[in-house]
């Protein structure tokens, strides 16, 4: 066999191609394939088919992306009585391709419709997909490389694994879970691809709440969502702002208009790879209360944040235009490694953080009139901090023309005074 190859990636590929065969593991049993673009670019062009046989010894079907932005699509049939069976969709990397990385795509009967994707939740830089029908029919496997301008090799199979597994929390805001505030954290678990857990918790007037993702299993790797009391109004997102590597937290201020009864807020989590299965994690809503005031004009507030990541609140009027400067000193220990957080009047956005206030404070001029909120932590060990603010306002009211809002209006309306009155 013969071999034109103009750098070493490609000899490596071709060398792996003339030893495919021989690279399979022996565990698994394998059909021929991964001849140049055997398989079609499209669910509507020539895609390779895995039959029923190989789906039930766990086939896998060697392939070859040997070209750059080339694509590889399999059919298989999903039948009525395997409905609510577990399918496992993944690719494997021979031995002899150490740069293959493979992309998987689960694409719906209609050829068109992404179901869900993938990219290392396989073994190595494989990929894997578990996922539960619901209508039966044909169905489509795309793969290619991670990497638009890679080429490589890769084995795929389609298996049923046996019943689908319980969910343990509901997929919408209808069915969530009620987790209480304060109480131990829920576990979860991300059991199929592409799968969403929803929760509820009981929400009071002006309190700080602070939801966040722990315990990650290996994998694991959350997104948070919170949804108002309608389900499907999004607060916040948050994907890695957890205290643990790839886990998430939202820290929030509910409104202050809440009516006393019954209030209900959700949280989705998810997998940022939509890919991944069968991995879990943990979710807690704490709550440290009302904020508390913040010290102004020349008033100092004392405070400790007991474990790293704490969270202590404070809240501020300011009016149109007002400029907030805050100034932290922590008071144990030699760094100064707090941080301030500006809230809008959200409760949630953050307008501004400052870190490194030994040597600047946190300075911001505020567009609206509202009460804004001020966060105070300490990611490493905690400490004791003193903290002290001032608000300066604009002297005189540059309102001019009265409608509640300082903009550009209020700017050609003081250009005319001044040409009015001449030089």
């Amino acid at each position: 066999m013969k071999f034109l190859c103009n750098n070493r990636r490609q000899w490596i590929v071709a060398l792996a191609v003339a030893s495919f065969a021989l690279t399979i593991p022996s565990s698994i049993s394998v059909s021929a394939g991964g001849t140049p673009d055997d398989c079609g670019d499209s669910p509507f062009s020539n895609p390779c088919v895995i039959n029923e046989s190989q789906i039930n010894t766990r086939t896998f079907i060697g392939g070859n992306i040997e070209e750059p932005g080339d694509l590889d699509v399999f059919q298989f049939e999903v039948k009525l009585e395997h409905l609510g069976q577990l399918f496992l969709i993944e690719t494997i990397i021979p031995d002899g391709d150490p740069f293959s990385d493979t992309y998987l795509r689960l694409i719906d009967l209609n050829g068109i419709t992404e179901i869900v994707s993938d990219n290392d939740s396989g073994a190595g830089s494989g990929s894997k997909i578990l996922w539960s029908p619901t209508v039966q029919g044909n169905y489509y496997a795309e793969v290619t490389q991670f990497f638009p301008d890679e080429i490589g090799l890769y084995q795929i199979s389609v298996f049923r694994v046996g019943p689908t597994p319980g969910d343990d929390h509901g997929n919408t805001y209808l069915t969530a879970t009620e987790i209480q505030v304060g109480s131990p954290p829920a576990s979860g678990s991300t059991e199929l691809s592409a799968d969403v857990d929803y929760f509820k918790f009981l929400v009071e007037a002006n309190q700080l709440y602070d939801i966040e993702t722990g315990d990650l299993e290996p994998g694991s790797d959350t997104v948070m969502t919170l949804f108002s009391e309608d389900g499907m109004t999004r607060l916040e997102t948050d994907d890695q702002g957890g205290r643990e590597f790839n886990a998430s937290r939202i820290v929030w201020v509910s409104p202050d208009d809440l009516l006393p009864g019954s209030h209900f807020f959700y949280v989705e989590v998810q997998q940022f790879l939509t890919g991944t299965s069968g991995v879990g994690y943990s979710l807690s809503v704490s709550s440290s209360g009302s904020p508390q005031p913040l010290p102004l004009a020349g008033a100092k507030a004392q405070g400790q944040i007991g474990e790293p990541g704490g969270i202590d609140s404070y809240i501020f009027s300011a009016s149109q235009m007002a400029t907030l400067t805050a100034h932290l000193k922590g008071t144990t220990g030699e760094l100064n490694l707090f941080e301030l957080r500006l809230l809008d009047h959200d409760g949630v956005s953050v307008l501004k953080s400052q870190k490194n206030l030994e040597f600047e404070d946190l300075q911001f001029t505020v567009d609206e009139a509202d009460d804004y909120f001020l966060l105070v932590t300490e990611e490493f060990e905690g400490g004791d901090y003193t903290l002290s603010a001032t608000i300066e306002t604009i002297a005189g009211n540059p309102d001019l023309n009265m409608d509640g809002k300082i903009n550009h209006k209020d700017l050609l309306l003081l250009i005319e005074s001044y040409q009015s009155e001449g030089p």
